[in-house]
């Protein structure tokens, strides 16, 4: 073998392994479900800290199907200021009183702007980006379930503070 075409194989090679790694990282980190199929994602603890907050983003990959996640009593979503309280199966909104110096619960429609809550976890018809946070210094497990009857993708990523 001539040394040209040892250096074109070496070149070739090592194309092919960067592509392989570049498909397999965007395919990873989605959630493939079929109809009524369930998984479970770990949510790794973050600290000794009792104020550590650990966002979950659910992030859908397809358009259409249902899903529900499950995990706990209550859910927190920031960037709206909606708490799914799973117990109860309400949502609710917080608003703070400076006159009483308490807090206001609202609680809303059930289903909201497509995302319900029943006493098993969170509904989302469709799936859709919402950020989720916990307030938790443990590890815990989130349930995914495909809850409609055609294949469901999304991608949940797990970011702490």
């Amino acid at each position: 073998m001539k040394k040209s075409d040892f250096v074109i194989l070496t070149i070739l090679l090592f194309t092919v392994s960067i592509l392989t790694l570049v498909i397999c990282n965007i395919k990873w980190g989605i959630i493939t479900l079929g109809p009524n199929e369930e998984t479970k994602v770990r949510v790794n603890g973050h600290s000794e800290s009792l104020d550590s907050i650990i966002h979950v983003e659910v992030i859908p990959v397809t358009t259409d199907g249902k899903i529900k996640l499950s995990r706990g009593d209550d859910w927190f979503e920031p960037e709206k200021g909606i708490g799914y309280n799973i117990k109860d199966s309400q949502i609710e909104t917080y608003h703070y009183n400076e006159k009483t110096q308490s807090w206001d619960v609202t609680i809303l429609e059930n289903p909201h702007n497509g995302i319900g809550v029943d006493r098993e976890g969170i509904i989302m018809d469709p799936p859709q980006k919402t950020l989720f946070s916990f307030a938790s210094k443990k590890g815990f497990e989130i349930k995914i379930k495909n809850l409609s009857n055609q294949t469901v993708k999304v991608k949940v990523k797990v970011t702490y503070d």
